[in-house]
Parts: structure tokens; sequence; C-alpha cells
């Protein structure tokens, strides 16, 4: 074979399987429930003969196989969790597993042609219950620094952050699972997290208000200190000084 030849063998093998990867329809599940993969060919023969093939890790498993009305299930992975419906042209997967992720495709045999169905299955974990933090970075008189940060326990699917909240009638949007705002003392907001990923999403709120310190307390407050202060060194005088004249007594 020739290098031409050869390079159009590639380039006509890659269009192919880019061809193929397009015609996959992305389906979402979520562990431990249920999904179904629906395959809806124009059929214009008789059918002989279904196959649902499941290929996942660059291994290939036959799931069930349907030839003159009879069913046969394979590969123990779905064992009491698969079935058929429609006329057998969608799988039904109950108890969802994070290994049944992976690509499935049926193929019909009819008189003289082939037709085929494929499925990419993504399984993901639910989402566990969120939680903010909120840190005060810094304070002025009107103004207060805030850092909030939204978290989950350990999960292993990926997630997306977003958050909302509004003061008076404006509506704020963020992303990430931390964010930085400057919150002016008089503001009461709400703040809402959402954490999901394609199958699941929860969601947890939390109100804040900046209790920023005004001139006239942070002048009430100095004034205390000083005042304390001034009470402390009086008492230590006031001992000191019997000390001393206890001590005078004692020489004479």
């Amino acid at each position: 074979m020739t290098l031409g030849a050869e390079l159009l063998f590639g380039l006509l093998y890659f269009c192919m399987t880019c061809a193929n990867q397009d015609h996959f329809v992305r389906v979402i599940g979520l562990l431990h429930q249920s999904v179904e993969l629906p395959s809806s060919p124009s059929l214009p023969s008789p059918v002989q003969e279904i196959n649902w093939n499941f290929r996942s890790k660059e291994k290939s498993h036959k799931v069930a196989q349907i030839d003159n009305h009879q069913t046969k299930f394979y590969i123990n992975q779905f064992n009491g969790r698969v079935k058929l419906l429609h006329n057998e042209t969608t799988l039904h997967i109950k108890d969802l597993r994070m290994e049944d992720s992976g690509n499935y495709t049926v193929q019909f045999i009819l008189i003289g042609e082939e037709r085929y169905a494929n499925f990419m299955l993504m399984v993901y974990e639910p989402v566990p219950d969120p939680s903010i933090m909120i840190v005060m970075e810094e304070r002025t008189s009107h103004w207060c620094n805030v850092t909030l940060h939204c978290s989950v326990p350990t999960n292993s699917s990926p997630l997306n952050y977003n958050w909302i909240y509004k003061h008076t009638d404006s509506v704020y949007e963020d992303s990430g699972d931390t964010i930085h705002i400057s919150l002016n003392y008089s503001w009461d907001m709400k703040f809402q997290c959402i954490v999901h990923n394609p199958a699941d999403w929860k969601n947890v709120s939390k109100q804040e208000r900046c209790n920023a310190q005004g001139p006239m307390e942070d002048s009430r407050k100095m004034y205390k200190r000083i005042w304390n202060l001034r009470c402390a060194l009086t008492a230590t005088f006031m001992v000191l000084s019997i000390c001393c004249i206890c001590l005078s007594h004692r020489c004479k």
C-alpha cells in the first residue's frame, strides 16, 4: 500500500470513528436509581435477532440476546438488574452502579440488513448536603469584607457550585465554591449555594448581616478600655502604697 493510500485509509477511518461517536445518545443515571435506554428505530421488515452489548474500559460484553422470541441474559454484572421493554427495543437497568457507566449498543438483525442504536450512559453519585462557612476578613465603619465557602463531604463525582444572593430588588449570581463580597453594615442579605452534577443537585441558604462598628461605638469602646486601664493602675498604686506603709512600721 502506497503512502497516499495509507493516508487516505487513515482519513476515512478517522471520519467513520467521528461519525459513530456523533451517533451516541447521552443518558444520565443516578446511583441506586433506574434508567432506560430507549431505541425506536423504524424497522421495515421482521426482526430476526436483537443483541444488546456493553463496552467499558476497552472490554465488550453481551448483555442480552433475543432470538426467535427467546431472551437470554449474559454478564453477571447485570444479574437480576436488567429487563427489556417495548418489544425488546428498550433496556431497563435498575439499582444503578458506578461501573454501569459505559457505551451500550443494540443491534437489530433484519432480513438482508442490520441496524444499530448507541448510548453513552454516565452514572453519578447523589450530591451530599452542602454547608456554608462564613469568614469575616475585614471590618470598617460601614463595610464588611466577607468570604463565603460552600462545601460538601467527600464525593467522587465532579461537582459544580453556583451562588445566588440578593439585596432589595437586585439579584446577583456567581460560580465556584468560594466567593468574596463586601457588605454594607445596613444590608441584610440571603446567600444560596447550589451544588450540582448532571444527575442531582442540593442547595443550602444562609442569612448574613454586617455588624460593622460605627464611629460612636468605636469611641465608647475606646473610652471603656481607657477607664479599665485607669482603674487597674489606681488599684495597683493603692496596693503598693499599703505595702510601703506596712514596711515602714516594721522598720521602726
